[in-house]
C-alpha cells in the first residue's frame, strides 16, 4: 500500500533536499519513502511512504471505454471542468491541465488525458507526474461534481503498473464508497488505459479525503449562512431609583427648590428647610427630630 501523509511544497526562495529510500523487506518486497529537510537541519519530514512488491504474472485487462462514455453521457469541456477546479481553490497551472474532457454520473467519472506540451517530455518517466496529476483530478468528478471543496488522495491499497503510457490516456474512477466516514474519506476504485482500451495500471482501494474550506472558499461559503444582517432597535429598559426621604437645605432663591422638585417628580419624599441658621443647632436637632424622628 501507500500512505500519503503531507504535500512536498518547494520554497520559492530557498532550497529544500528530498531524499528516496529504499530497504528491503524479505526476497521480493520492499519499503520506500520520500523526505525531505531544509539545508544543515537534519530533520527529515516524510511525505510519503509505502511497500515495493513482485507483481504476480496478471496479464493486462481492457477498459471498456465505449460502454462507459455511452453510460456517462455527453462529455464536459476541460475549460468548464477547470473554472469548477478554481471555484474550489485548486489553482493548477498550464502544465497541469491535462485534462481534455470529463464525464460523470453517480458515483463514476471518465477523463480524457493528454500531456500538456509545457510540461515537458516524458522520455525518462514511465509516468510522468503531469499525466498522473491529471488522472488524479478525475477523482472530483467521480466523488461528487457539484462540491465546494476538493478531494485528494492520502493513500492505496495497491497500485499494479502494467505498461508506460503512451499517447492520450483514458482515466476511470469508481466510488467503492459514497458515504465520508468520520475523517472525511471515501475510497475508490481507478483504472488508467490507453487510447485503444488497453490497462496500463491500476490502483485499488484509493482512499480520498475532504479537504476543509480555507481561504476564500471558506468565506463564500460562510457568505451563504446568512440571508440579511439588520439591527432591532429597541428601548433601554426604564430605571427608578428606589423612593426615599430627603432633607434639603439651602437659601430658597438657589438650586434648593428646583432639585426638591426634581425629587418628588421620581417619586421621592422631600423636605425642604431653607437655610439653617449659624450655631442654630438646637433648630437643626429639633428638624431632623419633627420629620425624620421615627426613622
Amino acid at each position: 500500500g501507500v500512505v500519503i501523509g503531507q504535500a512536498l511544497a518547494l520554497p520559492p526562495d530557498a532550497s529544500l533536499e528530498v531524499q528516496v529510500a529504499l530497504t528491503p523487506r524479505g526476497r521480493d518486497a520492499m519499503h520506500w519513502q520520500i523526505a525531505s529537510s531544509p539545508p544543515g537541519r537534519g530533520i527529515w519530514r516524510v511525505h510519503v511512504q509505502g511497500m515495493l512488491r513482485r507483481p504476480d504474472e496478471t496479464p493486462a485487462g481492457t477498459l471498456d471505454v465505449a460502454g462507459i462514455q455511452a453510460r456517462l453521457g455527453a462529455p464536459e469541456a476541460a475549460e468548464q471542468t477547470y473554472e469548477k477546479f478554481h471555484s474550489m481553490g485548486l489553482m493548477l497551472g498550464p502544465a497541469l491541465q491535462g485534462l481534455r474532457e470529463l464525464r460523470h454520473g453517480d458515483g463514476e467519472a471518465l477523463g480524457q488525458i493528454v500531456l500538456p506540451e509545457v510540461a515537458g517530455s516524458d522520455a525518462g518517466y514511465r509516468l510522468h507526474p503531469a499525466l498522473l496529476d491529471a488522472c488524479f483530478q478525475v477523482i472530483l468528478g467521480a466523488v461528487e461534481p457539484d462540491q465546494k471543496t476538493p478531494s485528494v488522495p492520502v493513500g492505496f491499497g495497491s497500485l499494479t503498473y502494467f505498461a508506460r503510457p503512451d499517447g492520450p490516456l483514458w482515466c476511470h474512477g469508481r466510488v467503492e464508497t459514497k458515504e465520508e466516514d468520520a475523517d472525511g474519506k471515501r475510497r475508490i476504485a481507478f483504472t488508467v488505459a490507453n487510447a485503444s482500451g488497453e490497462v496500463l495500471f491500476e490502483i485499488g482501494e484509493m482512499t480520498v479525503k475532504r479537504l476543509a474550506a480555507t481561504g476564500a472558499t471558506a468565506q463564500r461559503e460562510g457568505d451563504e449562512w446568512f440571508l440579511a444582517l439588520d439591527f432591532q432597535a429597541a428601548p433601554l429598559p426604564e430605571h427608578r431609583a428606589e423612593s426615599g426621604r430627603w432633607l434639603v437645605m439651602g437659601d430658597p432663591s438657589d438650586l434648593g427648590p428646583a432639585l426638591s422638585a426634581a425629587l418628588r417628580e421620581v417619586g421621592h419624599s422631600v423636605v425642604f428647610a431653607g437655610a439653617p441658621s449659624d450655631g442654630d443647632a438646637a433648630g437643626m436637632t429639633a428638624l431632623l427630630r419633627r420629620e425624620f424622628g421615627a426613622e
